[in-house]
C-alpha cells in the first residue's frame, strides 16, 4: 500500500510538471560583445554544474529559471536598479525533437552594478509549443571571470584614438591654413633696382 502511494505521488508530480521532467539544457552557446572578435564558443556540459564555461553560464546565469519557470521564481519582471554597463549577447542552441534545434537568446551584463545580470525575453518559442518564462536574473558575481572576461569592461581605446587623431589632425590643418593666410597677407618687399 505504501509503495503504491509513493508511486501515485511520483506519477502525479510528473504529470503536474511535465516541463521539468523534459527540461534539457542547451547543447552549446556563443557569446558576442565588446572586446570579443566575432563570437566566443562556450564549451562544456550545461547541466553538469558550473565546472565548465557553458555549465557556469547556464547554472550561474539563470538559463533554467528564464527558460522554464522555477518555484520559487528567482527572476524579476522589472530590471533591477543600478548601472548595466556593456551588453553581451548569448545564443543558446537547445536540442529539439527529431534531431532539430532551437536558438534561445539571452542578454548578459557582466559589468552591471551592483551584480552581473542576465535578461531573457519571455515568449521565445522552443520544443513543441513551449515558450520561455523570461525575466531578469541576478547572476553570480564570479560568472564574468568563469567565462574568461576581464575584471574591467573593455575600454573604447580604439574609438578614443580615432577621435583624438581627428582632433589633432583638425588642429594641424587649421594651423597650416592660418599660417598660409598670414603669409599671403604680409606686404611683399619691392625688388631693389641697381
Amino acid at each position: 500500500m505504501r509503495t503504491s502511494f509513493v508511486l501515485t505521488i511520483a506519477l502525479s508530480a510528473s504529470l503536474a510538471f511535465p516541463a521539468l521532467g523534459a527540461a534539457k539544457g542547451p547543447a552549446s552557446a556563443t557569446m558576442s560583445g565588446p572586446g570579443i572578435s566575432g563570437a566566443t564558443h562556450l564549451n562544456g556540459y550545461s547541466e553538469g554544474g558550473p565546472g565548465s564555461p557553458l555549465g557556469a553560464l547556464t547554472m550561474d546565469g539563470g538559463f533554467f529559471a528564464q527558460a522554464f519557470a522555477e518555484v520559487p521564481d528567482p527572476t524579476h519582471g522589472a530590471r533591477p536598479q543600478g548601472s548595466l554597463g556593456p551588453r553581451y549577447g548569448i545564443a543558446y542552441v537547445v536540442p529539439g525533437p527529431n534531431g532539430g534545434h532551437f536558438v534561445l537568446r539571452q542578454d548578459f551584463y557582466p559589468y552591471a552594478s551592483p551584480a552581473p545580470l542576465t535578461y531573457m525575453k519571455p515568449g521565445q518559442a522552443f520544443w513543441s509549443g513551449a515558450k520561455t518564462h523570461g525575466g531578469w536574473f541576478v547572476a553570480a558575481r564570479s560568472l564574468p571571470q568563469k567565462l574568461g572576461l576581464p575584471a574591467q569592461p573593455p575600454s573604447a581605446g580604439g574609438t578614443n584614438l580615432w577621435r583624438w587623431s581627428g582632433i589633432v589632425g583638425g588642429v594641424l590643418v587649421l594651423g597650416a591654413s592660418l599660417g598660409l593666410l598670414i603669409l599671403r597677407s604680409r606686404p611683399r618687399a619691392k625688388p631693389v633696382s641697381a
